[in-house]
């Protein structure tokens, strides 16, 4: 038995909100809706994605049908997903709200899905700076895939400072539990399915990321040159440093039961 296993038994009832300060937490069967504001069919495009049992209630929207990832009964890890088509430039946003602006405050973000080859550096998520026009120096965070299929955790702060985690694992190959953590006086960094993570070492900067846009869910800029093969199954975000015990406790508790063809090594880092 692990230490996640002593310490928080894995129960029927644990979720991501049985953790402290989650402010995002978005699963594809709950919430979704097609154009008309109902829950959809096999295969419709979804035009919104909202958030449960979190204190604001965040929707995931995007209003032009072309632009707009189809929901699949039968998806990732035999569940609900919502599929985001590359050529297609399919995404959802968020309008930004004060719950999803870091500054220097820590925070964990979740990733649940399966990510497809990516011909180009597709990012499954990006909150941005308000004033930022599209450009590489944008301040906020991304999380994406490089074209080299190894996953990549970037923030840029106020300096113009790039402070990039990267993990060479394959992303691409199968379904997969990814974790971004941000620990303002240690590291930034990123995991897949667990275990060692990739690090960038984050002490000396000022911890300023000023993301007061819009938080986009398959696509950075909104072009197919930075979009997205994947299905995601659950998108949660904390407004913490998760520690490792409830994080090995909501892999082992809740993903991997509901998931099939998940795994994840106990992070002990």
């Amino acid at each position: 038995m692990n230490l996640s296993q002593i310490l928080l038994k894995p129960t029927a009832g644990f979720t991501p909100v049985s953790i402290s300060d989650c402010v995002l937490w978005l699963r594809a069967r709950d919430k979704v809706e097609d154009s008309g504001g109902a829950y959809p069919d096999d295969a419709e495009n979804i035009a919104n994605w909202r958030s449960i049992q979190t204190p604001t209630e965040h929707n995931a929207t995007q209003a032009t049908a072309g632009d707009q990832p189809d929901w699949l009964a039968t998806g990732f890890g035999g569940q609900p997903a919502l599929n985001f088509i590359q050529a297609e430039e399919d995404h959802l946003d968020i309008a930004d709200h004060a719950d999803l602006d870091f500054n220097a405050v820590d925070f964990t973000l979740i990733f649940v899905g399966k990510f497809n080859t990516a011909t180009f550096d597709g990012i499954m998520l990006k909150a941005e700076g308000g004033g930022s026009t599209g450009s590489s120096g944008v301040e906020g965070y991304e999380l994406y895939i490089a074209s080299t299929s190894s996953l990549r955790f970037r923030m840029r702060s106020t300096d113009n400072t790039a402070l990039q985690a990267i993990n060479t694992g394959d992303a691409t190959s199968g379904n997969r539990i990814i974790v971004c953590r941000v620990d303002w006086s240690a590291n930034s960094e990123v995991f897949l399915d667990g275990g060692t993570p990739g690090t960038k070492d984050i002490s000396g900067d000022s911890g300023n990321i000023s993301n007061d846009g819009k938080f986009q869910l398959g696509t950075g800029f909104n072009s197919a040159s930075d979009s997205v093969d994947a299905e995601i199954a659950e998108v949660m975000l904390f407004r913490k440093k998760v520690p490792n015990v409830e994080l090995n406790a909501l892999a082992n508790s809740y993903i991997l039961p509901r998931y099939a063809s998940t795994n994840w090594t106990d992070v002990t880092s």
